[in-house]
């Protein structure tokens, strides 16, 4: 397997460029300088070989290979997140997976109230019955 060419942190450039509408106030937003935005962004435009943002007048929009790329970014960032939000639950003590052996006369209500009331605490653990 290949290692990825494009970092989080440039896909999450991209991402801050087109949401917060420009290099300018990606900048601000990301409390980095607007030259380093602007380079991050060229970087990965080369680093990929394909356009991400075409210059309109004084507007970044984005190229229709960068509109399709930019949905996928979000996707991989945010699992990037959920991730990360994992190994942190999972370094506080919490468990990433629960397995739970039901015997069938046990009453179902009684179950789903039990797993109701935990869901809101398991922070992201997951159930299998």
């Amino acid at each position: 397997m290949k290692a990825p060419r494009v970092t989080l942190d440039q896909w999450r450039t991209l991402q801050a460029v087109v949401d917060h509408g420009g290099f300018a106030q990606a900048a601000e937003v990301l409390h980095r300088s607007q030259s380093s935005v602007s380079y991050t962004v060229a970087r990965m435009q080369e680093q990929l070989g394909v356009p991400l943002l075409r210059i309109d007048g004084r507007k970044a929009v984005l190229t229709e290979a960068g509109d399709v790329l930019l949905r996928r970014s979000r996707q991989l960032v945010k699992q990037a997140s959920q991730l990360e939000d994992l190994a942190h639950h999972m370094e506080q003590g919490w468990e990433a997976e629960v397995r739970l052996v039901v015997d069938a006369a046990y009453p179902s209500a009684r179950l789903v109230r039990a797993l109701t009331a935990f869901m809101p605490q398991s922070r992201g653990c997951r159930v299998r019955l």
